[in-house]
This record gives structure tokens, sequence and C-alpha cells, in this order.
């Protein structure tokens, strides 16, 4: 914690917190309105963040103390609640990874899904801790079958956003930024010229842009094209990791890995983009905890500029090990 958040370390101010479970969860899919399958809670009565009261708020104000000051929070989620999807449940599945798996079309869900967003950042107001922004899905168009997901169309986004996320936002939270995309470099000017070229959206007083990842391939050009097409909005790197080095990451890692991260570092902020958010802070040596429906957990783990071995026949056992990259990008 210190390695990152102090002054001594990589002064970290920015934190990217899912909402509800992820594929980087240890246990299975939840959400903070789950009811039970076929019912529905569209005042939201059942609503609690009891879960992250326990596991996640206490490290992250235990962050903020280490920094000496506010760390800018952005939320992501995953997926909405099962019972507001047209699938009933937080993860595609097989059956239903495009037709299938989005937001029921029903005005009803649209409003408790945007009512959900003010509840979280409420409730962790609650706690001390301000939600600075929100995206509103994690990577809305290529969900993996083996966990949450949830797809949106820049057309549907669009439409959710200008029509509830920002007007009920702006009522109960008028300082939360809105992110759009929160997904790979090479769609952002699709979404960018849908979304921030309609008067509804450019009318609406908190949305502050897009939110990239890194995982189609550098397209600096593309993001100097969305910098020169919509100057009044930003760019933020909300994503990037890679993938577990079975070989080497308790030995430090690779440089390859490091001048992965600097390269697309400088080639983000040389063209504009405003910040950069890491995945995980710390991973174990298999990269996980995953709780992803897959047999061999090596193949699918991803690496993080801080391994924690756990294994008891280990010569680094009950050591967290810094790898080149974490140097890297300090």
């Amino acid at each position: 914690m210190d390695s990152y958040f102090t002054k001594d370390g990589l002064g970290y101010s920015f934190l990217r917190v899912p909402m509800g479970s992820c594929d980087y969860t240890p246990y299975p899919s939840w959400s903070y309105d789950d009811v039970h399958r076929g019912g529905s809670d569209y005042d939201l009565k059942h609503f609690s963040i009891e879960n992250d009261e326990e596991r996640r708020i206490p490290h992250i104000l235990d962050a903020q103390e280490r920094k000496g000051g506010k760390i800018k929070i952005l939320a992501s989620p995953w997926s909405a609640p099962a019972w507001m999807k047209t699938n009933g449940a937080m993860i595609c599945g097989v059956n239903s990874l495009w037709k299938d798996c989005t937001l029921k079309n029903d005005t009803k869900v649209f409003e408790a899904y945007a009512d959900y967003f003010s509840s979280f950042i409420s409730a962790y107001e609650d706690n001390g801790l301000d939600i600075w922004g929100v995206t509103v899905q994690n990577e809305p168009q290529e969900n993996i079958l083996t966990y949450e997901g949830m797809v949106f169309t820049p057309e549907s986004e669009r439409d959710f956003v200008r029509d509830y996320l920002s007007p009920t936002l702006a009522a109960d939270h008028p300082t939360t930024q809105i992110l759009l995309l929160d997904h790979n470099k090479g769609k952002v000017v699709e979404w960018a010229d849908t979304i921030l070229s309609d008067p509804g959206i450019q009318s609406s007083p908190n949305v502050y842009g897009m939110g990239i990842h890194w995982y189609d391939g550098d397209h600096f050009d593309a993001l100097a094209q969305v910098g020169e097409k919509h100057p009044d909005y930003k760019v933020l790197a909300t994503e990037a990791t890679v993938k577990r080095d079975p070989m080497n990451n308790l030995d430090g890692g690779k440089w390859k890995n490091g001048e992965q991260y600097g390269h697309d570092m400088i080639g983000d902020f040389n063209n504009g983009v405003t910040g950069f958010i890491d995945w995980n802070l710390a991973l174990d040596s298999h990269g996980g905890p995953l709780h992803i429906n897959v047999v061999d957990l090596d193949h699918f783990g991803a690496d993080s500029m801080t391994i924690c071995d756990f294994e008891d026949d280990s010569s680094t056992s009950g050591q967290c090990i810094k790898q080149v990259f974490y140097y890297y990008v300090a």
C-alpha cells in the first residue's frame, strides 16, 4: 500500500473500482441489488453495499490515509443486476452474447438502473468516499462468456446516458462525471462520433468524454482524431494490463512489460489523454484470484506490478514482489 499511495512510492491519485462483481473478484457474481430469479426491485429496496463496506472501502480509506489526501475514484459496472437484463443473469452465456444480454427495453428498468448508479454514489459518500466519475459499462461489446458482462451499442449507450443516467446524476450528484465506451481505442472514434455529436449529450452537464483500454493496439491517431473533432470532451485511459508470465513474474518480470506501459502512456498523453489507470494492484502467482469458469487458470490470469506468492512450497512464499514495470512506470 505504501509503494502505491505514499509520496515515497508511486503516489497514485486515481482508483478504478468495480461496481459489483467482475472477473477478478474471488467469488461468484453479485450486484448491489440481487433478488430471487424472476423477481424485480424497481424501488431498489434491497440495495446494499455491505460487501464493499467489508472488503473494499476499508482499503480505499487506508489508501487515502497513506496518501494524505483525497483519491479520485472512478466506478465501473461489469453488469447490471440480473433482474434488469434480458438474459436474467450477470454472465452473458453462450446463447446470449450479443442478442440477449442487454438491459430490458423498459422505461422502469432504465430509471431503476440510473437510480442504481446514484444509490452507489450515495452509499460511498456515506462511508466518506466521493465518486469522481462512473463509466456506463466495462467493455460493452465484447463480453467474454465466462464472467460478468452486458451489451451496449453506441446508440443504446447514448440514449441511456442522455435520457436517464445524466439527468439522474445531475440532480443527485452534480459533480460526478460520466465516461463513455470504457473499451478499446480502436472503437473510440465511432463511439465518440455517435454519442458526443448528439445535441442532448452536448447539453448534458456531466459527460466527461471517453474511457479507453489498450487491448487492440496503439491507435494514437484515433485519439488525436477524437480530440480534433470533439474538443470539448476528454479521454481517460481506464484500464490496462498484460498477460500473466508464468516463467518470470516471481523473478521480477520482463522488461517488455515496462516498455509496453511506457510506450502506451507516452503515446496516449501526447495525443490528449488526461490520465492512465492500471488494472489490478496486486495478483497471486497464478494471475488471480479469478472466479471465471475456466479449467486452466494460469492461461487466463493477468499480470500486475506486484505479485504476492501464497504457494507453500515456493522460495518466495509469503512475499510480495515488485516487477520491472512497477519501476518503469515510476
